[in-house]
């Protein structure tokens, strides 16, 4: 079952936290969510990304 859904704000993603203890997070454009990808959840993601 595929569906997208926005998350509410106050529901916080893993990549953010480790953001915010100061790594540089990167996702190899592997994004099977469920949800619809903040923009900001990750500093690279793309195919490139390793």
């Amino acid at each position: 079952m595929r569906y997208t859904v926005t998350l509410p704000e106050e529901v916080r993603r893993f990549p953010k936290y480790l953001k915010n203890a100061g790594y540089y997070c990167k996702n190899k454009s592997k994004q099977d969510y469920q949800f619809k990808t903040p923009k900001d959840s990750w500093d690279m993601s793309s195919s490139k990304a390793h």
